[in-house]
């Protein structure tokens, strides 16, 4: 007989067991495709492979997945590796995974591992295992001779060069060098040294050298071209005086010539600092300045230089005297007045006047009815725009206006009904809509659902806002569509959603769209839509500059007047206290009597100063008994205040105690400024009034004319020497609003570079004024000031600097650039300025070869060294240098001392534009400030008044109002221009009421009955029409024949919904119902509602509208990728997630239950301290120990929630945490710690949960 080989059966075939023998019970072969007895470690229909929690068929040992990580009992079953929570490693999860220690507890070795060994920390201690060039607790900082975390280089320090032998370097990787060693390892020779590695001292002479460094081998320094030796420390030939070494540039116009040597005697002096020798009225070390008194430097001038011998009106000259620039003769004006002989107003201002202390007025033209802010020097008369008239172009001409911000208005009632282009659905209530404009209101509706206007813009492309005037007595918010397109197809249609609050039931209101929406020029039509109940006046268009007011920058130059509450400019003086001063109140009449003061506070507490001693008929003589620091030379300078709009002129006796009287004279004008005014004694020649006394005490009487009237403030004493022109000249402090400074600016620059200056802690030695200078930086006589400039694209520029000094006249600041190891030299001058914006001063440089203030930058770097200053007790603050890419100085010029307009247009938005920037012209109550305001936007915007053009037969006269443009109409005669009769009137212009129950003809009066009405009162629908109204009659139904029902072409009164067949839809009864197709029969789609969008289907080709995620030809199928159709899925199907793993998925029959199981929860950092207890519902742990409370604790869910959950895809996990302290009523005080509020462990991953907000949990 036949048998079959071991494992076979079936003889003669032998086929293959069905069974694998080994693995089942009895050594089963054949169970005929059934199921076969398999062993408990074996598993699978044929017994061919190990069960699970055995592995390594076909013996199919147990898993040993007995270690603290293992997260159950069953292991890989080819390799039998146990699965490890993520913190254990190893076969059988018995040791810590790489990066945790600590077997079992495998605690997270909190190691930066950029700078660990592979093995990351001791698998016992969990001590940071650090690479070589890392160090550190956690392996995240460089090791001493390495840089440049995470990198870590080495920094190979050339330890001759370091200090002390130093292998260490910063994080550039920059070693410690000696002082006479450099480069980034200390491998070369630094700045002024030179023989590496020896590295000697070169010694080069600061002055002589081009920097430090010299040659290497023969330490020949770099000297400029006018010093020579091997330090630079000698003068080159034809060069005199060292260490100045300055050519002989005696200038022959002022020099003398000198036998034997250059023209000037250049070298013939031995005291290293007299060049030249200079002619009788000439001075200055090259012979380059006349002598005060003198100008015009000549070389055909014997004497150098030619006295000023023509007489200036003192009316002009701010000294009144007959002083001069010594190069050119100029004069020192008043502030607003220029020119070589002090005899022109500067630009903005006019009508120059002796009596004025600034010489001429602000011309003041309007910021928009003006085309610029200059004006005719005498008369003041400003360039005005088109029919605009007055001196300062501030009011219309005859018959023209300023409109109302709401200029552009479109009445709603005056639009049409796209509909069917119908006249607009109007109400004309006073009592439902008070004070409505025009002829009426539109009613928005079910039945006047939207209403078109025509609008047009006659500007280039330019921004709006819409505002409505509206009525919503609805109790919510009604919201319409607001739609505008353009009859131009170049431009776009824009769209916006206005929301109308509610109003009540007694007035009206507006709103305005925050939206700002760009027109181009050409006609518009805007839609207003909604199906609400709403009543709307009109619309507005409101361009940019009317809503913003950004013209409304004035270029202020009118001197701010004591209690000045309106924009202006405060002016100040130098202070003079720190010289020889008394105040009024030190002032005696000369019988010793006490003096009479000014007493009205509204004049001293804005000025600030508490004592004013009068002169006036009463007490015309007062005098000051001083001491002065010393005998000596003097210059007195007088403080006053004067309301008496003439030159007056006092006189002032200086007697030195037992010596003889000078007398000299002060020369005063009109002064109620914000500030006191300032004049300097001058003698019988006009010229400052010099004092020499031989004694320090002096007694200086101040006498006045007859009807004199003035207030002295202050007379101060000026050690000649110290005395300076410029000392009386008032310069701008800040720009004043309501009596505060606010803050001002320059313009900018194009392509200007700017760097601030290093900041510094600024100190109380300078007081700083009430605002805007915190941000400069102080220099004095301790330290340089250091600005660096990088990447400069430019190769010529002009440098300015931006400064504040209020403590001097003026001095020189001197600076040095360095450009790419050149060296120029210059300085800048620090001028009196109390300026809360600064000053500008360019600086000059000293080099002959750079021309007009312009530096050549070749680089594209440069180092601006501004030096400190003597320590004379000078105090300069620096808020930034700017470089200025220019070839000429003066094109800059005017924007350097200019300060930028005054920006009113804040103030004109927070007092101007009301409420939603409507203003009653009519009412009158506007500010002169708004009204001023007003008219300047407007002109601008339409370049001029308009016309009034007031209708000849409807209004009373061709003139309308100023403002608004309204004309005087007849009676019963509406509209700015008179052109109609108000509602229910006729016989325009001699409107007469009309007598009839609906309307009347316009002309003839005849009763009229709206369209499509019938009835008595005219006040029903003819058949087939709805909708009644009293001005425009009733609407067609329109109803579709072949939609409605037994032919019935009636429709609602109403709503003029017709009667539709089955599944026909529409007011009109013009379209299938969704889900429907082929009108009018409206078939019913073959599509699965659950996977189509609301349409459902194509009403006319009836092709299904899918959702997102579904398709074929009825949307019943998800796409790939997705599953699960559900109605309720606005996508239709949900997205798969298989981990990466596949994209594709399909739905499962199963059905989700809810799991909740609160019963073997467990704490986690607890430490023993809790009580737990739980049931089905909820599980409670009590806190015994205060400490645990303040770790962060984690629920460990039991079994039911463990294990593969692949089931619960797309479901959700839903929790609630609360606590309560062991007080009844008092909640704990539990730390909110960071960190997840669930986790989820498994495969590897960890997934959490974080709540947004951390106060719920």
């Amino acid at each position: 007989m036949l048998r079959c080989a071991y494992g076979y059966y079936d003889p003669p075939e032998c086929k293959p067991c069905d069974c694998f023998l080994n693995g089942t019970y009895g050594n089963v072969c054949e169970v005929g495709g059934g199921q076969c007895p398999c062993k408990v470690n074996f598993d699978g229909a044929d017994c061919g492979q190990c069960a699970d929690g055995f592995w390594n068929f076909p013996e199919c040992e147990p898993c040993t997945c007995a270690g603290k990580g293992a997260l159950d009992l069953s292991c890989d079953k080819l390799t039998g590796q146990c699965n490890c929570d993520f913190a254990f490693s190893g076969k059988e999860c018995d040791t810590c995974q790489t990066g945790f220690f600590d077997y079992p507890k495998c605690t997270f070795c909190d190691c930066d591992t950029t700078g660990t060994e592979p093995e990351i920390c001791h698998q016992t201690s969990g001590q940071c295992i650090c690479k070589d060039n890392y160090t550190g607790k956690r392996c995240d900082q460089c090791a001493p001779g390495f840089y440049l975390y995470p990198v870590c280089s080495a920094c190979d320090c050339e330890l001759t060069g370091t200090i002390n032998g130093d292998p260490t370097c910063d994080d550039q990787g920059q070693c410690q060098c000696l002082s006479n060693f450099g480069g980034k390892k200390c491998d070369s020779c630094g700045p002024g040294y030179h023989k590496y590695p020896a590295c000697k001292s070169c010694d080069c002479d600061l002055l002589g050298g081009y920097g430090q460094s010299c040659d290497d081998e023969s330490a020949q320094c770099d000297c400029r071209s006018n010093f020579i030796g091997l330090k630079c420390d000698s003068c080159a030939p034809n060069f005199y005086n060292f260490p100045t070494c300055e050519a002989c540039l005696c200038n022959p116009a002022g020099a003398m010539p000198v036998d034997g040597y250059p023209l000037g005697g250049c070298g013939s002096f031995d005291d290293g600092y007299t060049l030249c020798e200079c002619k009788p009225n000439v001075e200055g070390h090259i012979c380059d300045q006349c002598k005060p008194g003198f100008y015009n430097l000549a070389k055909e001038n014997a004497d150098g230089c030619e006295g000023l011998y023509l007489y200036l009106p003192s009316s002009w000259n701010l000294l009144g005297d007959n002083m001069c620039d010594p190069v050119t003769g100029e004069c020192l004006c008043k502030v607003n007045v220029n020119s070589d002989w002090c005899e022109a107003c500067i630009a903005g201002t006019y009508n120059l006047q002796e009596s004025s202390v600034f010489g001429c007025e602000d011309c003041d033209c309007d910021m928009g009815g003006a085309i610029h802010g200059r004006c005719h020097s005498t008369t003041g008369q400003c360039s005005c725009r088109p029919r605009v008239e007055g001196r300062a172009c501030n009011k219309p001409i005859a018959n023209h206006y300023f409109p109302t911000l709401h200029q552009m208005k479109y009445e709603m009632e005056d639009g049409f009904n796209p509909s069917d282009d119908s006249d607009v659905r109007s109400g004309y209530n006073m009592n439902d809509f008070p004070d409505f404009s025009w002829r009426g209101y539109a009613i928005f509706s079910r039945i006047q659902p939207e209403v078109r206007v025509v609008a047009t813009i006659d500007k280039p492309s330019s921004l709006f806002k819409l505002i409505f005037r509206y009525m919503n007595r609805n109790l919510q918010t009604v919201n319409a569509e607001v739609t505008l397109s353009p009859v131009d197809p170049s431009s776009e249609e824009q769209s916006i959603t206005v929301s109308f609050p509610p109003t009540g039931s007694t007035q009206p209101d507006f709103v305005t769209t925050d939206t700002q929406l760009v027109l181009d020029k050409g006609k518009w039509i805007i839609s207003v839509a909604t199906d609400s109940d709403l009543d709307v006046d009109y619309l507005v268009l409101l361009p940019q500059v009317y809503y913003s007011g950004s013209n409304l920058q004035d270029r202020l130059r009118n001197p701010c007047m004591v209690n000045s509450k309106q924009e202006c400019l405060h002016y100040t003086y130098l202070d003079l206290s720190k010289f020889n001063q008394l105040d009024g109140a030190a002032a005696t009449r000369p019988d010793g009597e006490e003096v009479l003061l000014e007493t009205n506070r509204d004049i001293l507490i804005p000025l600030k100063f508490p004592d004013l001693v009068l002169l006036e008929n009463d007490q015309r003589e007062v005098v000051f008994n001083m001491s002065l620091e010393s005998p000596g030379k003097y210059v007195f300078v007088v403080g006053y205040m004067s309301s008496l709009n003439v030159k007056q002129t006092l006189t002032v006796n200086m007697t030195p105690e037992g010596g003889n009287t000078t007398v000299g004279k002060v020369i005063i004008y009109e002064c109620e400024y914000s500030s006191l005014c300032r004049q300097v004694v001058i003698d019988m020649d006009n010229g400052e009034q010099v004092l020499d006394t031989p004694t320090a005490n002096i007694t200086v009487s101040i006498i006045a004319g007859e009807d004199a009237i003035a207030s002295i403030g202050y007379i101060s004493a000026i050690p000649q020497e110290k005395w300076k022109d410029e000392m009386i000249k008032a310069q701008v402090m800040c720009v004043r609003s309501d009596e505060q400074c606010v803050e001002s600016s320059y313009p900018l620059i194009a392509d200007s570079v700017v760097m601030n200056a290093p900041s510094n802690a600024n100190d109380s030695s300078l007081p700083f004024p009430d605002s805007g200078v915190d941000r400069f930086a102080k220099l004095d006589h301790s330290e340089n000031m250091i600005i660096t400039f990088n990447n400069l694209t430019s190769n010529s520029y002009a440098i300015v600097v931006r400064y504040y000094q209020a403590g001097d006249v003026g001095f020189p600041v001197n600076l040095t650039v360095d450009v790419n190891g050149v060296m120029y030299s210059g300085y800048f001058d620090a001028s009196y300025c109390p300026n809360t914006a600064g000053c500008n001063s360019i600086v000059t440089f000293d080099d002959i070869q750079i021309k007009n203030q312009i530096i050549d930058v070749l680089s594209r770097d440069a180092v601006i060294t501004i030096k400190s200053l003597p320590d004379d007790g000078n105090t300069v603050w620096i808020d930034f240098v700017q470089m200025i890419p220019t070839n000429d100085v003066q094109r800059i010029t005017s924007d350097l001392e200019l300060l930028n307009p005054y920006d009113l247009s804040g103030r004109y938005i927070s007092e101007c534009t009301g409420e939603n920037f409507f203003i009653d012209a009519e009412q009158g109550q506007i500010s002169p400030f708004c009204r001023s305001s007003i008219f300047s936007v407007t002109t601008e915007y339409n370049n001029g008044a308009l016309s009034c053009d007031c209708d000849a037969l409807g209004s009373e006269s061709f003139q309308c109002s100023e403002f608004g443009g309204q004309c005087r109409c007849k009676p019963n005669v509406i509209g700015r221009t008179c052109t109609a009769c108000a509602h229910n009137y006729y016989g325009f212009p001699d409107c007469k009421p009309c007598n009839c129950p609906a309307t009347c003809n316009a002309v003839t009066g005849a009763c009229e009955c709206p369209k499509r009405t019938t009835g008595p009162q005219c006040d029903q629908c003819v058949p087939q029409t709805y909708g009644y109204d009293r001005t425009i009659g009733c609407m067609d139904c329109k109803c579709q024949p072949e939609g409605v029902l037994n032919g019935n072409l009636s429709c609602d009164l109403d709503t003029g919904v017709c009667d539709c067949k089955p599944n026909v839809v529409g007011r009109q009864c013009d379209a299938c119902m969704n889900g429907h197709w082929n009108y009018p029969s409206c078939d019913s789609c073959d599509c699965d509602p659950a996977g189509t969008t609301e349409i459902i289907c194509d009403s006319e080709t009836s092709q299904c509208s899918c959702k997102l995620n579904t398709g074929g030809d009825t949307c019943g199928t998800c796409q790939p990728g997705t599953y699960n159709l559900e109605a309720r899925n606005h996508e239709g199907c949900t997205k798969c997630f298989c981990f990466g793993i596949t994209f594709s998925c399909q739905s499962s029959s199963m059905l989700k239950a809810k799991v909740m199981n609160m019963s073997g929860f467990d704490l986690i950092n607890a430490n023993g301290t809790a009580e737990i207890v739980g049931n089905d519902s909820i599980v409670t742990a009590k806190l015994n120990d205060s400490a645990a409370q303040q770790i962060a604790m984690y629920w460990l869910a039991p079994e039911v929630y463990l294990g593969n959950k692949l089931t619960s895809y797309g479901g959700q996990i839903r929790y609630s945490v609360s606590n309560q302290g062991v007080t009844p009523g008092v909640k704990p005080n539990l730390t909110q710690l960071p960190g997840p509020d669930v986790q989820i462990s498994g495969k590897g991953l960890v997934l959490v949960y974080t709540l947004l907000s951390p106060n719920t949990r």
